[in-house]
């Protein structure tokens, strides 16, 4: 029988929408868990600038997509389409840029307290309940999730609700898994986990097509 101690690390807490826990930029909202529990890390987002950066990527993009089209159709058409390409393709690669650094600047930065270098961060949304976060958490204590359980998206259901995150920080040996499931009720928050970085590669090796899974 797991003792009492075991059994409080591994139980899952509510809590209830509107009884957050006051924290600063909104880590909450980033993630829960490391909202709910104390540990060496450090939430900083600058939502103005992103939202500024996104603006300004989206209309980079829509004024590259429409010179690009009235430079071909209407205004030069005998200008090499080598040099159109080319800019256009530099345009829009500087839009991107804009785009993802002013949603990365919303969503926020996780960094390690100590050294303040930012912790890299792989996600995977499935479709569950309760009972998914309580048997991945559960799993991932001791090693027996797969990167294949991972990626299925979940058992049942449309809804991405149950979320599993791996941290992986500056020091190479701390790495944290973190469990936590969204219901009408409020948000499930399983403790933090620490996994070794061996098991962590085992969960988030590169080279597949899934979209439940993303890399920042």
């Amino acid at each position: 029988m797991p003792s009492e101690s075991n059994e409080s690390e591994s139980r899952s807490r509510l809590i209830i929408l509107g009884q957050e826990p006051e924290t600063s930029n909104r880590i909450f909202a980033f993630n829960p868990v490391l909202a709910a529990f104390p540990g060496p890390w450090r939430y900083s987002r600058s939502p103005v600038l992103g939202v500024l950066l996104f603006v300004v990527g989206v209309a980079m993009l829509i004024a590259d997509v429409a010179w690009f089209a009235l430079d071909l159709f209407a205004l030069v058409p005998d200008r090499d389409m080598n040099h159109r390409l080319a800019f256009a393709f530099v345009a829009l690669v500087v839009a991107g840029a804009f785009i993802v650094a002013g949603r990365v600047l919303q969503r926020g930065r996780l960094r390690d307290s100590e050294s303040g270098k930012r912790v890299k961060e792989d996600t995977f949304n499935l479709a569950g309940s309760t009972e998914l976060g309580q048997e991945l958490h559960d799993g991932l204590r001791v090693g027996k999730v797969t990167q294949r359980k991972l990626l299925s998206g979940g058992t049942g259901g449309w809804k991405h609700d149950c979320f599993v995150r791996v941290y992986r920080f500056p020091e190479l040996s701390r790495v944290i898994a973190t469990v936590h499931f969204v219901s009408d009720e409020g948000v499930h928050v399983w403790p933090p986990l620490g996994i070794t970085p061996e098991y962590a590669d085992e969960l988030t090796v590169r080279g597949h097509s899934e979209a439940n899974i993303s890399y920042t």
